[in-house]
């Protein structure tokens, strides 16, 4: 007996719809510097091979130095960036400066720590809530499976995570130049 071949549904041209994961507003994660050239297909696919987790305020999202690899997206909250800083005095107590406060999604939608998803490094910062946060953590491993899956939307990905990278260094390297001259023209005034 042969089996009649079914033709697939219509869509009357439409695009297939997006399964966004809960709590995503699909018009501001598609402005995510991540997801740059992605199509919205791609982003949904990122967003839910990750886990939904809601962070408490004061809670930590991730800690300078921890060498995890995943990739934090948040969604709603307000988070501070701080940056662990030296003693001023030897024996002195180490200090934390807040170096950056971001409100999602009123500022964007936040990728934190997605350069650790490819290095496993120590972190350069620790992201800890301000009030509670909803996030979606996405590990290395689901990352690797979908850039396999996926090889395009690895590919920008990874190419997003460089630029963001880059984008600090360079940022950094200004930074560093005109520290310098304010101590070089400190010290030739001292002198």
């Amino acid at each position: 007996m042969v089996t009649p071949v079914q033709d697939p549904p219509q869509t009357n041209g439409a695009a297939p719809a997006v399964s966004w994961p809960a709590g995503v507003d699909p018009a501001v994660v598609v402005r995510a510097p991540l997801f740059k050239d992605l199509a919205a297909e791609q982003i949904a696919m990122f967003l839910n091979s990750g886990q939904p987790r809601t962070f408490a305020a004061g809670e930590s999202i991730i800690v300078e130095g921890n060498t995890d690899t995943d990739t934090f997206v948040i969604l709603k909250g307000e988070i501070d960036v701080v940056k662990k800083m030296p003693p001023v005095l030897p024996g002195g107590a180490e200090g934390q400066k807040s170096m950056a406060t971001l409100v999602a999604p009123d500022m964007g939608i936040f990728a934190m720590g997605a350069p650790n998803m490819l290095a496993g490094v120590g972190r350069g910062s620790s992201v800890v809530a301000l009030e509670e946060c909803e996030t979606i953590v996405v590990s290395k491993d689901a990352y690797e499976r979908l850039a396999v899956q996926d090889p395009l939307l690895g590919y920008y990905v990874t190419r997003n995570i460089a630029l963001e990278v880059i984008n600090q260094l360079n940022g950094m390297n200004g930074r560093v130049v005109k520290l310098t001259q304010a101590l070089t023209l400190a010290l030739q005034k001292k002198g």
